[in-house]
């Protein structure tokens, strides 16, 4: 029988860890039709595919000073360490995914900034970076069968959405394990967990295409290139 990941329980479970949207970030979840705030869904998304890889024990996490131009230039950042231990997760996972950038020279180069780590994942810039990680973990679901596709075609595209089947919600019922993994990290690192959320947040920013954004304070250009 087919297992979700962390990550893919958030999604599918994304009322309970995302509050509710604003104008210009907002997602509606495909097994409720409910619109929730979409940065909120990502950062909780992407905080379990880590803390999972963290729980077995195939990534260490740090607060730690990288430096640059010979140590002319100091911050600090979350570094990502991999542990060279395996894990099963399914491809096409946030889990897989954030485990394999972990093992990439571009953010190893980089003292394992997190923050670099999902910017060299998402690759590329979007119209909306937020929304192309949901986009990522349908797709995902829908590889191994966990979400319908449907496929509508018009002229000479073809527009895809998805729709949750109730063997998959049957699935998607039991997310203790998943909050009590957020709640452990929060109590036993408390320092590190609004640093985590705002990393990720910015990071996923920085993937941002050219428009207007709401967030006017963050960094402009790659994490960890000066």
């Amino acid at each position: 029988m087919a297992q979700l990941t962390p990550s893919e329980l958030v999604y599918l479970n994304g009322e309970q860890f995302a509050g509710e949207p604003r104008a210009s970030r907002r997602t509606r979840l495909l097994h409720s039709g409910r619109e929730v705030h979409l940065a909120q869904l990502v950062q909780a998304a992407l905080a379990s595919a880590l803390l999972a890889n963290l729980q077995t024990g195939t990534l260490l996490l740090s607060q730690r000073e990288h430096s640059r131009w010979f140590g002319l230039v100091k911050k600090e950042i979350l570094s990502v360490e991999p542990t060279g231990k395996s894990a099963d997760w399914p491809a096409q996972t946030l889990e897989a995914d954030v485990l394999a950038a972990a093992g990439s020279s571009d953010v190893h180069k980089e003292s394992g900034d997190l923050a670099r780590l999902i910017y060299v994942w998402l690759k590329t810039s979007y119209d909306d970076p937020f929304a192309e990680v949901v986009t990522r973990i349908q797709n995902g679901l829908a590889a191994r069968g966990l979400l319908n596709v449907i496929e509508e075609r018009k002229l000479l595209s073809v527009k895809r959405s998805y729709a949750v089947p109730p063997e998959t919600l049957a699935l998607a019922q039991d997310i203790k394990s998943i909050q009590n993994m957020l709640e452990q990290f929060q109590v036993a690192r408390p320092q590190l967990w609004p640093l985590l959320l705002e990393t990720i947040k910015k990071a996923v920013m920085l993937r941002q295409g050219l428009r207007e954004t709401d967030l006017m304070d963050v960094e402009k250009g790659p994490p960890g290139e000066a």
